[in-house]
């Protein structure tokens, strides 16, 4: 599928992301609480992810492929050059 956001390379985290989320150095930034706490916080950013995807794009996608980027997947499994696969895609074999 043809994604018409492509330009030839990954687009900045900002605009991958819902806000706030993946702006720090890792695991050890955040400041979740309890587990109930996380997953408030999941939840909050996977609705503004989701409202975001809606309203720009007109489709709906898992919550793995509002977070994962799928050009660095790609690059990662040895696909080609503007190559693009969704964290929920299944790859089998070598």
């Amino acid at each position: 599928m043809t994604d018409s956001r492509y330009t030839g390379g990954p687009e900045p985290a900002s605009k991958r992301l819902p806000q706030g989320v993946g702006q720090g150095s890792g695991v050890n930034d955040l400041s979740v609480g309890t587990p109930d706490d996380l997953l408030r916080q999941l939840r909050a950013a996977y609705a503004d992810g989701s409202r975001r995807v809606a309203e720009e794009w007109h489709r709906s996608v898992p919550f793995g492929d509002l977070v994962v980027d799928r050009w660095e997947r790609a690059r990662m499994l040895g696909f080609g050059p503007g190559s693009s696969i969704y964290d929920s895609a299944l790859v089998l074999g070598d």
